[in-house]
């Protein structure tokens, strides 16, 4: 049995329809605000319960034999770092735990490349310096998980940024949604380094990441493997939505397009060499056959 937390967002019903796919019994842990629709007519076990809520993990976890910890607080402006505390790291020690109770067999914890700051060319052995408070907090939740590695099996997959069919509310979307209705201004000169990863690839990682026993104890930075300029993803994406070119400002400009600027502060490029030795793992989605599926599914919802 697997127990999926974070089941409702972007990557959620990937990972439980791969699961279903793959012959194997789902539950989900939900808050009961979360639209479940998709749910319907599929065979899983639903559980509604809260990472605040010890009790309610408990009673998720038990007759688990695999944890995806996927649910988090993810980037919000304006929101204090003890909401990020609480959820990010508080809850995952919250699940954790329950997952000992239990004797769950294995956590595999989705953490980001966000926990390791501004990088080029970086891998697992990267000193960490996060800068945003998302990624303070779940730098935290990986050494929590860390604590516990003696008495489970955890796994801590830092995901690039992860797009695709289906993704609404992160980052990349809203400048991609932005680009769309030709309306997208960019903080800075559009050089920063970011490394992307295509769902289907990430789901690929998370299949191989439980198949395979040597990933136990460890960590992997999930990516293409292949950065890009800001710039250049956007030139991507705008010949094939035939948008106009986006605008790119200086820092000191920033106030006059308030509410409109997208910003990108940080280098965000990796090696993933571990994760092709340890579990032969190569993402078969180039960015730019992403980027046409992407907009595919974006050009459905008009």
């Amino acid at each position: 049995m697997n127990l999926i937390t974070g089941g409702t967002g972007f990557i959620g019903p990937y990972l439980i329809n791969s699961l279903l796919k793959a012959g194997e019994k789902v539950k989900i842990l939900s808050r009961k605000t979360s639209n479940i629709d998709f749910l319907k007519g599929k065979n899983i076990e639903l559980v509604f319960g809260d990472l605040s809520d010890p009790y309610s993990l408990e009673r998720a976890t038990k007759g688990v034999d695999t944890v995806y910890h996927l649910a988090a607080l993810v980037g919000e402006k304006n929101v204090p770092y003890e909401e990020f505390e609480k959820a990010n790291v508080i809850g995952t020690r919250n699940l954790i735990e329950a997952c000992i109770k239990n004797e769950v067999r294995r956590f595999i914890f989705i953490s980001s490349t966000e926990a390791m700051g501004n990088v080029i060319n970086g891998n697992e052995e990267t000193p960490c310096k996060p800068i945003t408070d998302y990624g303070k907090s779940k730098l935290e939740a990986e050494k929590i998980v860390n604590l516990y590695s003696r008495r489970i099996g955890i796994t801590i997959v830092r995901a690039s940024y992860v797009y695709g069919p289906g993704m609404r509310s992160t980052k990349i979307a809203k400048i991609f949604i932005d680009i769309m209705k030709k309306k997208v201004i960019i903080l800075g000169k559009g050089d920063k380094l970011i490394n992307f990863i295509f769902i289907d690839d990430f789901i690929k990682a998370l299949s191989l990441i439980k198949e395979n026993s040597m990933s136990i104890g460890q960590t992997y930075i999930i990516s293409e493997g292949r950065p890009y300029l800001l710039r250049e993803i956007i030139e991507i994406f705008r010949r094939e939505t035939k948008a106009e070119k986006a605008i790119f400002i200086p820092r000191f400009l920033a106030p006059f397009f308030s509410g409109r600027v997208q910003k990108i502060a940080d280098n965000s490029s990796f090696d993933i060499t571990k994760a092709r030795v340890d579990l032969g793992f190569y993402p078969s989605v180039a960015l730019e056959e992403g980027i046409k599926k992407t907009i595919e599914w974006f050009k459905k919802l008009q």
